[in-house]
């Protein structure tokens, strides 16, 4: 007998979107390794532009969740300062970024602790916006990050023509060694990509939440 428990719903609503997520990824690494369109399959330092990309889904599961759950009843009594507040936590980890490297242009590894710092102040932020939001925006974001990391560890040990591998122009070029490499195509990862998600899919789940609306007599998702 099959039972609808909050567990499952939370359960499935993780697990289409990132099975979904990694399916793209998976689609974009064989279509740059068969040397597939720029347009689609770009091989630039940090994917580009390029139509295929994981980063595109984050507002539709964002929307997605916010959409749900609004329909079980678990949303801010004002989306509008939700969605606020994502927006803010979002300017935190870009800022993070802008400065340390392009501005300041700190030393390695002091610009890495500047940019966890923003990281974890842009998370902490984007969790008051919205909690329940924000527990499924960070589990699909460290998870479909972890993957990219996987892809990113398998792609510089065989030595694959990729973006997943590819320094920006500035680095391109200088001597460095493996590990170091790998480091600085994994740490963005971890330190940017995390929060982005969190704030961007904020930002849609918020809105998402308004459209919807909260009413009494809405019905709870199943």
């Amino acid at each position: 007998m099959t039972t609808n428990t909050p567990v499952a719903k939370t359960g499935s609503m993780l697990f289409w979107p990132i099975a979904l997520t990694a399916l793209v990824l998976a689609a974009r690494l064989v279509g740059e390794l068969l040397d597939g369109p720029e347009l689609l399959f770009g091989k630039a330092a940090g994917g580009g532009f390029a139509l295929v990309s994981i980063t595109y889904l984050v507002p539709l599961f964002g929307a997605y969740y916010g959409w749900r759950l609004t329909g079980m009843r678990d949303a801010p009594d004002r989306p509008g300062i939700a969605l606020g507040l994502s927006l803010f936590g979002g300017v935190v980890a870009i800022a993070g970024v802008a400065l340390s490297i392009g501005v300041l242009e700190l030393p390695y590894p002091t610009f890495i602790y500047v940019i966890a710092g923003s990281a974890l102040l842009s998370l902490l932020i984007c969790w008051r916006a919205w909690p329940g939001l924000f527990r499924k925006l960070f589990v699909y974001a460290l998870a479909v990050r972890l993957l990219v990391v996987a892809v990113t560890v398998a792609a510089l040990a065989l030595d694959l023509d990729t973006h997943f591998t590819a320094l920006p122009s500035d680095a391109e070029g200088v001597e460095m060694p493996l590990l170091q490499r790998g480091v600085s195509l994994c740490t963005p990862q971890l330190l940017f990509w995390i929060p982005f998600t969190t704030s961007l899919g904020g930002i849609f789940g918020a809105m998402a939440s308004m459209l919807r609306g909260r009413r009494r007599d809405d019905r709870i998702d199943d």
